[in-house]
């Protein structure tokens, strides 16, 4: 995993600037998830809704920090039998990396941590429910210029738990900028 994150940073680190301006920037996405989770043999795996809401302040045509919230949705699976239900949701912050040269299509990565809570319905399935877990949140994506007020972007995430635990999103969805 940690060569993952390693050249994903590297990547970021080493490309072209763009010409992004500096300031504050809001955003929404939309999008579908997919939700993995391993415990005690069993195993979930289930798709749903997702929805990312966050806010940031892009430091230079390269750099922005961004916090935000991200829910994977309510997920249905059978395991041991038994139907099964998982909803995740997570408080998110990390740094977003713009590589490409300036143009009205911006290529970028995303890098940070997640907090995340993990809701098994029904209970007793093998399956633990979880509050306050950490992951990585490793991911990247496209922002196309709509003008002076954002831009449109298409996006990846990968979250990646600690016990076997793994989320994911494809999100589209629109950045204010300020």
């Amino acid at each position: 995993m940690f060569h993952r994150l390693f050249a994903t940073t590297a990547l970021c680190l080493v490309s072209s600037g763009v010409a992004a301006d500096p300031g504050w920037e809001f955003g929404v996405g939309l999008g579908g998830s997919l939700i993995r989770d391993t415990d005690n043999g069993e195993t979930f795996q289930g798709n749903s809704f997702a929805l990312q809401v966050e806010g940031g302040y892009r430091f230079t045509d390269r750099f922005a920090f961004n916090v935000g919230y991200l829910s994977l949705g309510e997920a249905s699976d059978t395991v041991g039998g038994v139907d099964t239900d998982i909803e995740v949701r997570a408080l998110t912050l990390g740094f977003r990396f713009t590589f490409t040269p300036d143009s009205m299509a911006r290529w970028y990565g995303r890098l940070g941590v997640v907090n995340y809570y993990a809701d098994v319905d029904p209970g007793g399935v093998g399956l633990d429910e979880i509050f306050g877990q950490g992951a990585i949140d490793i991911g990247g994506g496209v922002e196309v210029d709509a003008g002076d007020s954002g831009a449109w972007f298409l996006e990846v995430r990968y979250l990646d738990g600690d016990d076997q635990e793994e989320g994911g999103a494809a999100l589209l969805g629109y950045r204010f900028q300020f």
